[in-house]
């Protein structure tokens, strides 16, 4: 008998007969012997394999059989068991054919049948390091044949769940084991599995969910090659990788290329409870590398007509996800992303006019905005588009750079070519604030806009022509859109020169003020404007305008208003006054028609008033009666600064101005 190793490591046996021993040429035949291995642990093989680290899954017990000569051996019967009873069980039986002495040949006629078991597929976690999904019994068998130095695993079968309806079946073969190629496997996957690995939500009507995953190294690398989804008969989404896993057990180091297709979005969408409607098939190509800490995308996705060039990265730091890089696109089509792009929806002369109660409709919902997504991920975003593109209009030159910090979200700039102006946007949302009402603000400024640019796309005659330039000064604090309408504070001014209204149009497209003033107050269709000003200040969700003036050859229009955005109600009146051939805006003259016009009520649904001039009290709405339209500075406030730019000569609403 003969022993190698202690009890309380490895410890393997080896007793029998030799027949004959022939010290001259030491040649011995008729070997019988017997070989028992015992250990208290899988992981005390670690040292006699190597650099290999086992696993501890339980003790382990082995024997085999040895009969032959000093130059051949037979294995006739090899069998291994380790493990835990109620626990993981790894099996093993079998034979060798012949195993060469003395010509150092590989073993021939390897036939070895590997089964595992165990109550539930989580008792992998321990062999695999990390956690997996108990999907029910786990069975895999699989039959190791090796022959003239090639191994390979024939038969490979894993089954999780029940044998006849199992949630998880794979099945494929290895060719060579000590090769870097030929490791093949199919993985399918049923609903109630993909629902559990994937938190899916399944679609019923389309017909069970299914997948169906391939695993190979045919390109040299071992990885996840194919990956599919299909509902009924329809497919979800279609994966294609290949590249390298490069030392997976140590380093998690990843890189591959990647296909991606997503013929359905809509589909695809309503698996993660996410509406998608409207939304372009998807098919982007990259590659993607990283490790468990970081993972970076480089390469283009389309959809429908866009084209994007991304160039990504997302970090895992302390459980919070960082995204940061470049989104470029020479084309990008909003509808592609299932945006209503139109600017401005006409109104059908068929749909119906409604008078709702007073409180009754509601422009700003008390629902909770999304804000706590702020704190779930940190962006470093620059976007660079050559031009956006809605149904009825496009954005040139587009750049955007997002930011959020520990719950602070700033978009500085947005900047954008626009009907012949430029647009810049700074906003920012800021929800670190100690009792959790996020703080907003948003700062605008648009320039030499061309109005008649923008409605002639959707509308043969312009409602509205003429030169805008807008600035935009708010802030406000808030979890609802109610609450930050009733905190918002801040400045709104705005001019319009050198254009026109054409009433019958304007009534198609909007519901404001202007609208309204225009639609009640006068029977002219078209006219031109030389200057329209305004100017409002908002305090506490308070809209008061500081300034209201739009003139031209034949019509004066000036305005005082008030607007309760928490109530929602507005309090505002006009003055339409018609000029004749004797009459302009600095030499007053009694020939007029003055059109006073109270527009009060809710905001949604106002009611309209003309009204005497005997019955306006208010100092401030006797102004807007004024025979002179000059403009005293003090009330022009931002505006100013939009004809900073400006020279007089090209501006005619600086002729208003009083020094």
């Amino acid at each position: 008998m003969m022993q190698l190793g202690t009890k309380n490591s490895l410890l393997f046996t080896l007793q029998g007969s030799i027949e004959k021993m022939f010290i001259t040429d030491a040649f011995h035949k008729g070997i019988e012997l017997t070989g028992t291995l015992t250990g208290k642990s899988t992981s005390q093989l670690s040292e006699l394999l190597g650099n290999s680290e086992i696993p501890d899954i339980g003790p382990l017990s082995g024997k085999l059989l040895i009969t032959g000569d000093s130059n051949n051996l037979v294995i006739p019967q090899i069998s291994l068991f380790a493990g835990r009873k109620n626990h993981l069980m790894l099996t093993a039986a079998g034979k060798i054919a012949e195993v060469p002495l003395r010509r150092r040949l590989s073993p021939r006629g390897v036939e070895i049948v590997l089964t595992v078991t165990a109550p539930g597929s989580d008792d992998l976690s321990v062999v695999l390091g990390s956690g997996i999904p108990d999907f029910g019994p786990l069975l895999i068998k699989g039959v190791l044949i090796g022959d003239k130095g090639i191994f390979s695993i024939k038969d490979f079968r894993l089954i999780a769940g029940k044998p006849k309806q199992p949630e998880i079946s794979i099945s494929g073969s290895v060719e060579d084991v000590l090769s870097t190629k030929g490791v093949h496997m199919k993985v399918l996957f049923d609903e109630k599995t993909l629902v559990k690995l994937f938190d899916l939500h399944s679609i019923p009507e389309l017909g069970a969910l299914k997948g169906s995953a391939l695993l190979s190294n045919v390109d040299g690398n071992f990885g996840l090659k194919e990956l599919k989804l299909e509902s009924g008969n329809s497919e979800l989404i279609d994966l294609k990788i290949n590249g390298a896993i490069e030392n997976i057990a140590k380093t998690n180091d990843i890189s591959v290329n990647v296909d991606i297709s997503i013929k359905n979005p809509t589909v695809f969408g309503r698996l993660f409870a996410t509406d998608l409607s409207g939304v372009s098939p998807v098919f982007a190509s990259g590659r993607v590398s990283g490790n468990k800490n970081k993972v970076t995308f480089n390469g283009n996705a389309v959809l429908g007509k866009t084209i994007l060039n991304n160039d990504l990265a997302v970090f895992f730091i302390n459980e919070k996800t960082n995204i940061s890089g470049t989104i470029n696109s020479p084309n990008l089509v909003l509808k592609d992303f299932g945006v209503i792009s139109e600017l401005f929806t006409t109104k059908s002369s068929k749909d119906p006019v409604l008078h709702a109660k007073p409180g009754k409709a509601v422009i700003f919902s008390d629902t909770q905005l999304p804000v706590q997504l702020l704190h779930k991920v940190d962006l470093d975003l620059k976007l660079k588009i050559a031009r956006v593109k809605g149904r009825d209009y496009h954005f040139d030159r587009v750049k955007i750079n997002l930011l959020l910090q520990n719950s602070r979200f700033t978009v500085r700039p947005v900047s954008f070519d626009y009907s012949g102006g430029q647009v810049s946007i700074n906003a920012e949302i800021d929800a670190v604030g100690a009792i959790g009402i996020p703080k907003w603000s948003v700062n605008m400024q648009a320039n030499n806009i061309q109005l008649g640019e923008v409605f002639r796309q959707e509308h043969k005659t312009p409602p509205i022509e003429g030169e805008l330039n807008l600035i935009v000064d708010l802030k406000s604090s808030g979890i609802s859109e109610h609450m930050i309408a009733s905190n918002l504070n801040g400045e709104i001014g705005l001019t319009l020169e050198n254009g026109g209204i054409n009433r019958s149009n304007l009534e198609m497209v909007f519901l404001n003020p202007l609208g309204w003033v225009f639609s009640h107050g006068i029977n002219d269709n078209e006219f031109s404007i030389t200057c329209g000003l305004a100017r409002y200040q908002v305090k506490q969700g308070v809209v008061r305008s500081k300034l209201f003036l739009m003139d031209g050859p034949k019509l004066l229009v000036r305005g005082n208003a008030e607007v309760n955005l928490a109530r929602e109600t507005i309090n505002s009146l006009y003055n339409l006054e018609k000029k004749n051939i004797f009459r302009n805006t600095f030499i007053p003259s009694l020939a007029t028609t003055s059109v006073p016009i109270k527009i009060t009520g809710s905001l949604a649904n106002p009611d309209f008033e003309l009204v005497n001039l005997s019955s306006i009290k208010s100092n401030a709405d006797r102004y807007i009666f004024a025979p002179v339209a000059t403009v005293p500075r003090e009330l022009v406030g931002t505006v100013l600064d939009i004809f900073k730019a400006k020279k007089a000569e090209q501006s005619p609403c600086q002729t208003y101005l009083q020094n």
